[in-house]
């Protein structure tokens, strides 16, 4: 298991779904939470293009 820390802002308070976050300031990247399972077991994270997944 890999584990990095980071901090994120919420760029859509709609949803909570979009964030920047930044694991080395100033950079900032986009993630985008796009799935989430039903008791929170799980989370799918990718990005505006969707070039990358993770979870």
């Amino acid at each position: 298991m890999r584990e990095a820390e980071g901090i994120a802002h919420i760029v859509d308070s709609n949803t909570n779904a979009k964030l920047k976050v930044s694991f080395y300031w100033p950079f900032f990247g986009s993630y985008w939470i796009i799935n989430i399972g039903e008791n929170y077991e799980y989370a799918v994270v990718s990005e505006p293009k969707r070039q990358y997944l993770s979870k």
